[in-house]
């Protein structure tokens, strides 16, 4: 998943520099969904403030996102935690129970508007807040014991169960960061007669890297079947399944397919993916010219879902220009490849990846494997995609002749319906062409010298059969024919 998010993370940029009409950065504010502004590079984190006291040692701690020390903490309260920067365990959130549940359940049980709305507690206007004012038995401090970002009852504590008696409300404004996050009002406490620090710091989050804490029933038929790791506002594919019976069945017909019929044109796998995605992200009911002509809905709909930002126009408009839209496109099917990939190796594909490969659902990768994106090149008009990244190519007695520019990457051709004998190679310049029968597959600059770095970007690594045999794709292929 890694190279996916990057890629995402890429695209975002590379619409804010060649499109000035096209801004997707985002600007953290409550439900509904953020909003995105100019001037900053689109893959700057989401922020959101709260207020932190510095308890057993009179410093402020905090880690970056998505990184050692982080959590996964619902901010925007919309059933998703996101993966977010957090206090050290020497420091505590200032909250307050809401629902009166005992514990901090969301971002909305924190002070997320700093002193000024601390100061709405004042209400004898001094400036302080004590036992003088009502609500301050109210107030609760959050310290994260076993920075887990998950609330338990034995981790709250009212100001008196710590001693703090006082809480000055005339503040610094300031402007520093710690570990990315920033720091913008600094004041003082009192703990058992000791002065502390207290600031407003904006947490960084990333509103791509969540995980679903809403209520689901397990269905335990899931288990057994391909899934996805979700992003952005899309749960895990297996706890999709578990709440929407038809997504299921899609994602049964795929799993029961043998690799005749997963390969097959008429079965059409990739129309299936598709249709899986807009289910599963539930956007399958949006008109598809909803946002203008140049793009379908749905697809638009999908790509904002599953990365958690909204696309905007000149931070105006819904509806992308001619050369966004492409490029939107352009992302939303590297994404479909993506998961082609990941349930192609989970259901009968599964014979073309490395021996010991293993799909980790946590983080969204196969390990012990170099592909990324497959393109099932079995239809008789069909584009071919190619990447920087690990790209497989399938090729089957159904597909057309074929011409592959490699960018970079471990990459792969996979053969359906082949065996070693029906394979010959031929050199044409720095291309190699491979003949299968009457068809043929060009790679071009495939046998290109290589680079100063002893690398030649423009290769195809290896040939693979559906047996399961791997063939390197370099000279010492000639001198066996």
């Amino acid at each position: 998943m890694r190279y996916l998010k990057k890629f995402l993370s890429l695209f975002f940029v590379a619409v804010i520099l060649t499109i000035p009409a096209a801004y997707f950065i985002i600007d953290w504010k409550p439900k509904p969904a953020p909003v995105l502004k100019p001037k900053k590079p689109a893959n700057d984190k989401v922020s959101s403030s709260a207020l932190i006291l510095a308890i057993d040692r009179n410093e402020i701690e905090l880690t970056p996102v998505n990184k050692k020390g982080s959590v996964y903490w619902d901010t925007d309260q919309d059933e998703f935690r996101e993966s977010s920067a957090w206090i050290g365990k020497n420091n505590g959130f200032l909250a307050i129970d809401r629902n009166n549940d005992g514990i901090i359940n969301h971002h909305g049980e924190l002070l997320s508007q700093g002193f000024a709305e601390l100061s709405e507690y004042d209400e004898n206007s001094d400036k302080k807040l004590n036992d003088q004012d009502p609500p301050f038995s109210k107030l609760l401090v959050w310290i994260d014991k076993n920075s887990n970002g998950v609330s338990e009852k034995e981790e709250i504590f009212s100001l008196n169960d710590l001693g703090i008696t006082n809480i000055n409300l005339s503040f610094n404004d300031k402007d520093y960061e710690i570990e990315g996050n920033r720091v913008t009002q600094e004041s003082t406490f009192t703990l058992k007669g000791q002065t502390h620090v207290i600031v407003n710091a904006s947490l960084t989050y990333d509103n791509m890297n969540t995980i679903y804490s809403g209520q689901y029933k397990l269905n335990p038929s899931v288990l057994m079947l391909p899934t996805l790791r979700g992003y952005g506002e899309v749960p895990e594919l297996f706890i999709a399944m578990s709440k929407d019976e038809k997504l299921l069945e899609m994602i049964k017909e795929i799993d029961k397919a043998d690799l005749k019929t997963l390969i097959d044109p008429d079965f059409d796998l990739e129309n299936r993916i598709e249709k899986m995605t807009y289910r599963w992200a539930l956007v399958e009911n949006i008109e598809p010219s909803s946002r203008g002509e140049n793009i379908d809905a749905r697809k638009l709909a999908f790509l904002e879902k599953y990365t958690g930002h909204k696309f905007l126009q000149r931070n105006k408009w819904p509806n992308p220009t001619p050369y966004a839209a492409n490029l939107l496109k352009k992302t939303y099917r590297k994404t479909t490849m993506y998961f082609l990939n990941l349930l192609f190796f989970q259901s009968a594909g599964k014979v073309f990846y490395e021996h010991g490969a293993k799909y980790n659902l946590y983080i969204g990768e196969i390990f012990g494997n170099n592909i990324d994106y497959v393109q099932l090149l079995t239809s008789k008009k069909q584009d071919v995609i190619s990447s920087e990244k690990g790209d497989a190519y399938l090729f089957s007695p159904t597909s057309p002749n074929i011409t592959i520019s490699e960018k970079g990457g471990k990459d792969a051709i996979w053969l359906y319906g082949f065996g070693e004998e029906d394979v010959r190679y031929e050199k044409e310049k720095y291309n190699l062409l491979i003949h299968l029968g009457e068809k043929t597959i060009t790679v071009t600059k495939q046998l290109s010298p290589p680079n100063d770095k002893n690398e030649n970007p423009y290769k195809i690594e290896t040939l693979v059969f559906d047996s399961g045999k791997r063939i390197s794709l370099d000279e010492s292929l000639f001198s066996k024919q």
